[in-house]
């Protein structure tokens, strides 16, 4: 059992590389919609704002534009044509952060099991075999339950992670 939790651990266990290769490029896909949102924003209210500006320069003249029907109507045009794009930066920011969030739940995972493991080892390896003192069935029931427990949950957090890098690649594909 040692010998497979030091395996996941130097599979799961550092996961730096993994980690920047993954959140950079959605980092690329999270820059580019939202350089394309900003471009989009800016380019439907800058007519309005360079009217009201042009018109009266003054901050009374910007607020009031800003509570205007028709730079509101602007806004609503913006978010009624973008909508999808505006989805996608809401879907791959939180597809990011949770698949960051289930990839730290899985280092700390498989570096637990690696600390059990090393004691469990220990325990049965030098305790009982070199001391000759017998383990108890519970004591053994007890260790395998530990461990059975720290696997299940290593596989929780592949899953999700999975998960959500299914859905990081879906919105890469639609966005680069």
């Amino acid at each position: 059992m040692l010998l497979g939790a030091v395996a996941a651990y130097y599979k799961y266990g550092d996961r730096t590389d993994i980690m920047e290769k993954s959140l950079k490029g959605t980092k690329e896909a999270l820059d580019t919609l939202l350089a394309y949102l900003g471009t989009e924003l800016s380019d439907s209210l800058s007519p309005i704002l360079m009217r009201a500006v042009e018109s009266e320069p003054s901050a009374e003249a910007v607020n009031r534009t800003l509570k205007s029907e028709s730079f509101l109507d602007a806004v609503s045009d913006f978010i009624n044509g973008e909508i999808n794009e505006i989805l996608q930066y809401r879907i791959l920011s939180h597809a990011r952060s949770r698949w960051a969030k289930w990839a730290r739940r899985m280092r700390w995972g498989v570096f637990v099991l690696l600390v059990q493991e090393a004691i469990w080892t220990f325990f049965f390896a030098i305790w009982v075999k070199m001391m000759q003192m017998p383990a108890g069935q519970k004591t053994v029931v007890f260790a395998f339950s530990l461990s059975g427990i720290n696997f299940v949950f290593a596989v929780v957090c592949a899953g999700a992670m999975l998960y959500y890098h299914d859905q990081i690649t879906d919105c890469r594909e639609k966005v680069l």
